[in-house]
């Protein structure tokens, strides 16, 4: 019996699997690209300057635009690039650190909020407003004399012409696509073993206040665990086939996306900034306080909307 389920959740997660891979990759394979050229052309750059004087509202160089720019459009992993080699201080690493972890990959992970189930207007405002103004605000909190030691990678080097451009981006988006089919279908295997052995319920119960006091719905448990260990991109496909399914509805979907958008992936991309030296709190408490924050906001305007009964006598 137990080899009989284990084969049915198994055999059951491959063809929703393909389908989300194939999905995936018609939307990151030509974005990706998108962005190697308008770096490689300049633009990115361009930008970067128009937006140098906000930038000393948060205690950053002009150069920190740049960073905050190549995250936005790309990933965690190409703003830590563009930070190597800048000559930046542990104070403002770590200022920038919390932005990019808020506001990085926008063009996929809007893409993929959107889908699932809240609108792209919305993600894509919250995140670059609340990237910019946790900026602002760590400038005030964190001390003028952060000391500590700052482990900076060494720079990637820049394409030099357009051959160099197409073959690094190549040398990125292969591994990168077998990394993503790999990922999809270990997690929907582990959501179909979850589901036909029925041990979702009970990962969920010890979790039931913590989510709770997060502001999020108790079914979205298991979608949020995702979301916050293998990434946004994963969370957000998850969340797209349970409001596909009926599993969850389009209002505590969007409740998770609004946590997510600003708090997610708190293993692989804060671990990241961790290995650079800066401090786990400043990684991780600064942007679950703006999370909850902002979905309890977002409950008390749900209900301030929603008609009252009116009582008459």
């Amino acid at each position: 019996m137990f080899v009989i389920k284990l084969k049915n959740a198994i055999i059951s997660s491959f063809k929703p699997s393909i389908k989300t891979v194939i999905w995936l990759m018609k939307l990151m394979l030509p974005i990706t690209l998108a962005v190697s050229i308008l770096d490689f052309m300049g633009v990115i750059k361009i930008v970067s300057e128009f937006m140098e004087p906000l930038f000393t509202l948060m205690g950053l160089t002009g150069e920190a635009a740049i960073v905050f720019i190549t995250s936005s459009f790309a990933s965690i992993y190409a703003a830590i690039g563009v930070m190597a080699g800048l000559g930046f201080t542990l104070r403002e690493v770590t200022i920038l650190a919390t932005m990019c972890l808020i506001c990085h990959n926008l063009i996929i992970e809007t893409k993929i909020q959107n889908k699932a189930g809240s609108s792209w207007f919305y993600i894509l405002f919250i995140r670059i407003f609340f990237g910019l103004l946790s900026g602002y605000l760590l400038n005030i909190i964190i001390p003028a004399d952060l000391t500590g030691t700052l482990h900076m990678p060494a720079m990637a080097a820049k394409p030099s012409d357009w051959v160099e451009v197409f073959t690094i981006w190549a040398k990125t988006i292969i591994p990168l696509t077998g990394k993503v089919l790999v990922f999809v279908i270990l997690l929907n295997i582990l959501q179909g073993i979850l589901k036909e052995f029925k041990l979702i319920d009970k990962l969920m119960i010890p979790l039931k206040p913590i989510m709770a006091f997060m502001g999020l719905r108790h079914s979205t448990t298991f979608l949020w665990i995702i979301a916050n260990t293998l990434g946004l991109a994963y969370g957000g496909m998850v969340i797209s086939s349970e409001l596909e399914k009926g599993e969850i509805s389009l209002k505590d979907a969007h409740l998770l996306n609004t946590s997510i958008a600003i708090n997610h992936s708190m293993l692989e991309d804060a671990l990241l900034f961790i290995a650079l030296g800066i401090s786990v709190g400043w990684v991780i408490i600064p942007r679950i306080v703006i999370a909850i924050l902002l979905t309890w906001a977002e409950r008390l305007y749900n209900w301030y909307k929603t008609p009252k009964s009116i009582c008459t006598t």
